[in-house]
């Protein structure tokens, strides 16, 4: 570790110099007071991505900022985001930003070897000749958005398994938007390729016509009270002509006011069991 003679050398070199000394008031000293004061860890690298800033937030991750000059992201980053930290580089040198927020995350070491996720804001700083002269970077501490963003995912991953497991499709349907959500088991159900979520008029065409007009009034009270059902029966007509069974749950979402703001159903294929119950009605009407 430098003396502290060599350590000042060393800061007083990598000082960031923002603007020209024609300014009407001294920009460096108002940056020092803003890193000074700035939760947020401000980062100036050249462009082959070497530190020679860093400001003083950096000590919320063990380290002080003369420890990070010359270090690059790649001797602090996760080795799993380096690939994704990487390839930001040219979209940064474009100036185009043309990347998504996921890949601006990235995983890094605090001083302790634990990790903190932080999100990063690139942008461009200019020389005299105006040509690119090196790179800001902004980051931001996500440890904690990213943690319950990934806890929502990995919910929602097994909720789409144990869907699959009980073969539980549901949907919902915005009164304000007149939008159609469904899960992958409706698909599914529906024999519609997954991506594309039909309008309820579509959705509704595909009721059997002998169910149809039941199915739209049991959704229009539901929409004018909010009483929902349970243990209805409804046939619908895949794409192929094939016929399915399906026992539909419904509740209805409210406003503080009690006005229905959304209908939430489940559905369950339940066209083998029908199936299975008709041909031993069948048989007993036969043995009769």
């Amino acid at each position: 570790m430098p003396d502290p003679a060599s350590r000042e050398a060393t800061e007083g070199a990598a000082r960031l110099k923002l603007t020209s000394a024609g300014e009407a008031f001294n920009r460096d000293v108002s940056w020092e007071i803003l890193a000074q004061h700035i939760n947020d860890l401000i980062i100036v690298t050249d462009l082959n991505g070497a530190i020679f800033y860093a400001s003083p937030a950096v000590r919320q991750m063990g380290y002080e900022p003369h420890e990070l000059i010359g270090l690059t992201g790649a001797d602090l980053i996760h080795p799993d985001e380096l690939p994704r930290f990487l390839a930001n580089r040219p979209h940064v040198h474009s100036g185009d930003g043309a990347f998504r927020q996921d890949d601006r995350e990235h995983r890094f070491r605090k001083r302790d070897g634990s990790w903190i996720w932080l999100e990063g804001n690139p942008s461009l700083l200019y020389g005299p000749d105006g040509r690119p002269a090196s790179v800001l970077n902004i980051f931001r501490d996500v440890t904690e958005r990213r943690l319950a963003r990934d806890a929502l995912r990995e919910q929602a991953r097994r909720a789409e398994i144990a869907e699959d497991v009980a073969g539980v499709g549901y949907w919902r349907f915005d009164v304000a938007t007149n939008a159609v959500t469904w899960s992958r088991q409706m698909f599914l159900m529906y024999d519609l390729p997954p991506g594309h979520v039909p309008s309820l008029a579509t959705a509704m065409s595909m009721t059997h016509p002998e169910d149809h007009d039941a199915a739209l009034a049991r959704l229009d009270l539901a929409l004018a009270t909010g009483a929902g059902w349970s243990d209805h029966v409804t046939r619908i007509e895949r794409p192929g002509g094939e016929t399915r069974y399906l026992n539909g749950r419904v509740v209805c979402e409210k406003d503080a006011s009690g006005k229905v703001v959304a209908v939430f159903g489940t559905l369950v294929d339940v066209t083998e069991q029908r199936l299975a119950r008709q041909k031993i009605e069948e048989s007993e009407r036969r043995y009769r």
